[in-house]
């Protein structure tokens, strides 16, 4: 994806107007969920109630992230999910905290990183979940200007307001999706340890299902009903060499 800048030039020579196109490519996006803090290792085990760190960040080509860019990140429209399809919002789509228990509302360290610390949480009776946001990438115009900076100042006034529409057209910004890691939550009295893990790994394999696609379904059935023939035929070839030879058979 890319965002289109298109700048205004006037020659002052011939007094003509003239068009300059540019393609600004987009920086690649991601969001982890961290122990340890900002610089942590990414989540894979942990227990109900466990500190941890949401961290979402862009990137540029070279995988570097600047403290400065061309663009603006605001994190937005955020939920936790679980397998089977249940979900929870965490942020409203102007990057505010719909439950403070949850999620708190972001502390952004740079025009391209923000992040906040969490308690981790499960869905009743499911152990694994992952978390879906949306990032807004705008062309950034001095300082970065976001939808959640008054978010603080909504709570204040006790009701959820919509962002007032910006002057920016829509060339101007891009929304991207992102998708933490899948993280298993332990509960708080199955704490992890190598019997919790090894439990949980033997429960996962009874539920190990085989996806197929109807090509492949429809060529192994054609392999059993082959199969089924063949066995069929070799058994009544055998009863009927075995009758002839007891002359037991009639025909």
């Amino acid at each position: 994806q890319v965002i289109i800048i298109i700048i205004k030039i006037i020659r002052s020579d011939s007094f003509s107007n003239g068009v300059i196109t540019q393609h600004i490519a987009l920086p690649t996006c991601r969001y982890q969920v961290l122990m340890d803090g900002p610089h942590g290792r990414p989540v894979k085990y942990t227990t109900v109630g466990e500190q941890v760190y949401h961290q979402w960040s862009c990137a540029d080509e070279d995988g570097r992230v600047p403290e400065t860019n061309l663009y603006c990140t605001t994190v937005h429209s955020c939920v936790a999910k679980e397998e089977n399809g249940k979900e929870v919002q965490l942020l409203d789509e102007n990057g505010c905290a719909v439950d403070k228990y949850l999620l708190n509302n972001l502390v952004y360290t740079s025009d391209l990183t923000g992040g906040q610390v969490s308690q981790v949480f499960k869905f009743a009776d499911q152990s694994s979940l992952y978390f879906h946001c949306q990032i807004r990438l705008s062309l950034r115009r001095g300082s970065c200007k976001r939808t959640s900076d008054d978010c603080s100042a909504r709570s204040a006034r006790g009701k959820r307001e919509l962002s007032i529409p910006s002057q920016q057209s829509d060339i101007d910004e891009a929304v991207v999706d992102v998708f933490s890691q899948l993280m298993t939550v332990f509960d708080i009295d199955d704490p992890i340890n190598t019997d919790s893990l090894k439990r949980f790994e033997a429960k996962e394999l009874k539920h190990i299902t085989i996806c197929l696609t109807p090509v492949s379904f429809s060529f192994l059935l054609a392999i059993f009903a082959t199969e089924l023939l063949i066995s069929t035929l070799s058994i009544t070839v055998l009863y009927r060499r075995i009758c002839y030879k007891q002359e037991y058979c009639t025909e």
